[in-house]
């Protein structure tokens, strides 16, 4: 084992510490030079060369980027100081971007190509970057990045090509066959989505939608509405929270605060839990446990509930409570328009007690403190 004491070992952690410094500064040639010195030193981290790599780009190097970035690509990149984990998608991504710098529109395809089959998922760089500007324009990226002329597309056909679009990428980024259906069955599912859209509702497209998601079994996939979409993202002011096999609600609109603390028997005219039962299948998931904590999220979403079938209008929904002092009784909640950005907001619990609700929202715990 090498003494990290020696002469070299020292002379390793300062270029390293120095280069670090450069790249914090953005000063690329700088680091450039002192990330050559530091993988010349370790030419067996990973790191060092994606990092030299990364100020090459920066600073117009493009070729002496690719060839960092083979590197990288054969070493592995795991985290570091100023590093992340760099999957073979992302390594595979930012070669396509020193080819479509280079002028190279062929390899740059050919490479954002082989990005997409490694698993790459951030589509939106591609679509945003400015180095793909004026290769946006290829029929073969537009139809890797799914980018489409909504403006001449109808209603229908829209639909059906985000549909096809998500079944391709369900199936692209898959680590493992498809959980709970055979693929088979996944395309026939995906098929018949796309050919009931038009007797279909928007809100009920996205309940299809978000059923195919499942199969992919990933607790971070989620479908949700067109920001500007007013009629879709709708939401109740209440916040519902599972404990044990019991509903209640945790947080609400000032003019709904009598419903804090009250379990909740019936959503409309449905047991709670067969409301929950019937959003399960909804829910993509790591684990039973994220349907326990995801079913609440998502009750509070009337459009949805509306598309299944389980209220009479997205407008509002009737609940049926057993109160703190035990009496029954039922509320109507109004929909309002939902927070923007959908997140809650976060703040430090010790400068107020009723996160994690909207602003002007009322949560149990402050409830009790009052």
């Amino acid at each position: 084992m090498a003494d990290v004491s020696s002469p070299d070992a020292v002379g390793y952690l300062r270029v390293v510490a120095e280069a670090e410094t450069r790249t914090a500064a953005a000063q690329w040639t700088a680091a450039a030079a002192l990330w050559q010195q530091a993988a010349e030193q370790n030419p067996v981290r990973g790191s060092n060369w994606d990092q030299l790599a990364q100020a090459r780009f920066a600073s117009g190097d493009f070729r002496g980027a690719l060839a960092a970035y083979a590197r990288a690509e054969e070493l592995g990149v795991w985290a570091g100081r100023l590093t992340q984990t760099l999957w073979p998608g992302e390594i595979a991504y930012r070669v396509a971007c020193c080819q479509a710098r280079l002028g190279d529109g062929d390899s740059a395809v050919a490479a954002l190509g082989r990005a997409l089959r490694l698993g790459f998922r951030d589509l939106d760089r591609p679509r945003t970057d400015e180095y793909w500007e004026s290769l946006r324009a290829d029929a073969g990226v537009r139809e890797m990045l799914g980018i489409v002329d909504a403006d001449h597309l109808s209603r229908d056909d829209g639909w059906r090509a985000d549909v096809r679009f998500l079944g391709r990428e369900i199936r692209r980024r898959t680590v493992a066959p498809l959980r709970d259906i055979s693929e088979p069955d996944f395309d026939a599912a995906a098929s018949r989505l796309a050919g009931a859209v038009p007797d279909l509702s928007d809100a009920q497209i996205i309940a299809g939608m978000l059923k195919l998601l499942r199969p992919l079994g990933d607790g971070h996939a989620f479908i949700a509405p067109p920001a500007g979409n007013r009629e879709l993202n709708q939401i109740l002011p209440v916040k519902f929270y599972l404990f044990g096999e019991k509903l209640f609600v945790t947080a609400a609109a000032p003019r709904y605060r009598r419903l804090l603390g009250a379990e909740v028997l019936r959503v409309g005219a449905n047991p709670a839990r067969n409301v929950l039962a019937a959003l399960d299948p909804l829910i993509s998931r790591d684990n039973p446990q994220q349907v326990i904590w995801l079913g609440p999220e998502v009750l509070p979403w009337p459009p949805l509930l509306h598309a299944l079938g389980l209220t009479a209008s997205p407008a509002s929904v009737t609940l049926t409570v057993r109160f703190l002092d035990q009496t029954t009784g039922q509320v109507t909640v109004g929909s309002i328009p939902a927070p923007v950005p959908r997140e809650y907001p976060t703040v430090a619990p010790s400068a107020d007690p009723t996160r994690p609700c909207p602003a002007g929202w009322i949560s149990l715990p402050a409830r009790r403190l009052l």
